[in-house]
């Protein structure tokens, strides 16, 4: 069978950070709808909207068919890392 992503939940129905719960538009002095989109993104692992801060980290997930690194936020990050014995996320990042 073909691997099962995960849905992404729009970034309307979100107003703060999925990981953090920073308000989106905390650092833009512009508050302009663009500028608002510009700091939000997709985790590819869950599909939660997240803001840039949360998700700086790239991984590959070939579970759900990204065998190249991709977008993931923090939360699935560590995640990752809490699932693999004697793997800590920042013996990992080193």
């Amino acid at each position: 069978s073909s691997p099962q992503t995960s849905t992404w939940e729009p970034f309307q129905a979100r107003k703060v950070c999925a990981c953090c719960e920073a308000e989106f538009n905390w650092a833009f002095v512009l508050q302009s709808e663009p500028q608002r989109m510009l700091a939000r993104h997709h985790c590819f692992a869950c599909g939660r909207g997240v803001c840039d801060g949360c998700a700086r980290t790239r991984l590959a997930h070939p579970e759900l068919g990204f065998c190249q690194p991709v977008r993931t936020c923090d939360a699935c990050y560590f995640k990752c890392f809490d699932q693999v014995p004697g793997v800590s996320a920042g013996s990992a990042m080193n």
